[in-house]
């Protein structure tokens, strides 16, 4: 502006996922004010409401009201909360620290409501003071002491007997192996854990592995490959899946998923992984390479943001063949993704997508039925919500719902983790 002044125009988006009281008016008089307002050189500010989709609401965390019976009477699996394993714990009732112990936690005891760790010279190095329920289980949020920089998590978990059976192949930290058996088969269908259309998809002479972090809920069902993931009830994949994935309730998956792996620095000069893929594990070209040209002396660099989060898939989700999705984002309660899609972004709930890259061709409802169905959370009840109601009507399933199920408890089994499984196989 001639006389030095400026204006600002501030557009302000309220996502319209709970009410918003918006005062309306004529575009003619928004347009005069803006003119107006300009030449006098301030601020406009616009509240504009934009419809999206925004994630679950989370169980709200709480400050710790918690006891030493809570804690004294099962495993914990402790580690930071990008999910790195430090060590398997028993809290004991004299305020020694058991298990698989990390270096530096010996002693614990509970102090102004929060669970503290202590090493060998009685100096705290962890503090809890934090607490959520996960299926029926704890966990503990908190963070290193003295710096606090490192966050981390006690997730309880049912103890290991003590003489483990001979089907677990592998346990440690960070993964679990066991050879199948008639008694581990057993034990699965016992914790309500399938593997398709037959008991004896994978035979006795098979494998199965799953991380550590899992947890799964009765009823998920694995019809392809050998490799299990953290999945609600109701769920199934005809894809074999890698053990990072996250999977809600009453999803149906297709044949032929696939997760993008790392990322290679575009951002770089060259996008080859001969930069920083030549460790023990790294490609033999590569380390041949270097040798050859460099005499052995090339530092590698990994890229940053190099592996992102899994996929996060909500509930209710309908997966066609052959789809592909990009790490580090969510697929919405009710979505659905066309055969062939290749998904770089979050999906709102009930949008149906499809293309290369994937785009919205539509939603699958009007939003006030969408708004309807998430906040019935119907998924969180068992198929007896299915009995007796019209399901095949959205507006008269939400109408049943909303009627009959508002004082009803949800479905909330006790959480299934490699521990769980490893106690029933040793008591069958």
């Amino acid at each position: 502006m001639a006389d030095g002044r400026f204006a600002a125009i501030i557009l302000i988006f309220i996502p319209l996922c709970r009410p918003v009281f918006v005062v309306l008016c004529p575009i003619s008089c928004i347009l005069a004010d803006i003119s107006h307002t300009c030449a006098r050189g301030q601020v406009v500010i616009f509240i504009m409401g934009i419809r999206h989709a925004a994630p679950l609401p989370l169980r709200k965390r709480e400050a710790i009201v918690i006891t030493e019976t809570d804690v004294l009477n099962s495993g914990w699996w402790f580690g930071r909360a990008s999910g790195a394993h430090l060590a398997d714990l028993r809290l004991g009732e004299d305020g020694k620290i058991g298990g698989s112990l990390s270096t530096r936690e010996s002693f614990w005891r509970i102090e102004d409501s929060k669970v503290l760790f202590f090493d060998h010279d009685g100096k705290p190095t962890s503090a809890f003071s934090a607490m959520e329920t996960r299926s029926g289980w704890l966990c503990l949020r908190g963070h290193s002491l003295p710096s606090g920089r490192t966050k981390l998590v006690l997730d309880q978990r049912p103890t290991l007997p003590p003489l483990l059976p001979k089907e677990v192949v592998k346990l440690d930290g960070t993964v679990v192996k066991l050879a199948l058996s008639e008694r581990a088969l057993d034990a699965f269908s016992a914790l309500k854990i399938f593997f398709g259309r037959k008991k004896n998809r994978i035979p006795t002479n098979g494998t199965i592995i799953f991380p550590r972090a899992a947890m799964l809920e009765p009823y998920s069902c694995f019809p392809a490959g050998n490799s299990l993931c953290s999945m609600g009830a109701f769920s199934y994949a005809e894809s074999a899946l890698p053990g990072d994935l996250k999977i809600g309730r009453y999803c149906s998956i297709a044949l032929g998923l696939d997760i993008f792996r790392d990322r290679h620095p575009i951002e770089w000069a060259t996008t080859s992984s001969i930069t920083y893929d030549i460790g023990q594990s790294g490609y033999l070209s590569f380390r041949a390479a270097h040798q050859d040209f460099n005499e052995g002396r090339f530092s590698p660099t990994p890229p940053s943001r190099q592996f992102a989060p899994a996929p996060v898939i909500e509930h209710d989700v309908w997966i066609g063949q052959h789809v592909q999705l990009a790490r580090g984002i969510r697929i919405g309660t009710g979505a659905v993704i066309a055969a062939g899609a290749v998904v770089t972004r979050d999906v709102p709930p009930y949008a149906i997508v499809g293309g290369v890259p994937a785009k919205i061709i539509r939603y699958r409802f009007p939003p006030d039925i969408i708004d309807r169905l998430l906040a019935s959370r119907w998924w969180e009840y068992s198929p007896a919500i299915l009995q007796g109601s019209h399901y095949q009507d959205p507006v008269g399933f939400l109408d049943f719902v909303e009627k009959n199920y508002q004082d009803r408890s949800p479905f909330r089994p006790e959480g299934i983790f490699a521990e769980s499984i490893i106690d029933r196989i040793a008591g069958t």
